[in-house]
């Protein structure tokens, strides 16, 4: 048996593991934590206000500090 069918991991898991982004969340999940909406939040980032990761795909992940970080603000 293949070791990798072994692996109970989702591909997208062992992926975020890989990069460093399983504390990281997408913009959508990051609006309805924070109560804003995604365009808000993609704003955001382009303006520097959040720290986020760009992916090569284009999606962008942001640190799950960065929630707390701006419900403090508030």
């Amino acid at each position: 048996m293949n070791e990798d069918n072994l692996d109970s991991r989702s591909d997208t898991e062992q992926a975020q593991e890989e990069t460093g982004l399983e504390a990281h969340i997408s913009t959508s999940e990051f609006g309805e934590a924070v109560g804003i909406h995604t365009n808000t939040v993609r704003k955001w980032c382009k303006e520097g206000k959040i720290k986020s990761k760009k992916l090569p795909n284009g999606q962008r992940r942001i640190p799950k500090s960065q929630v707390d970080q701006v419900l403090e603000e508030a």
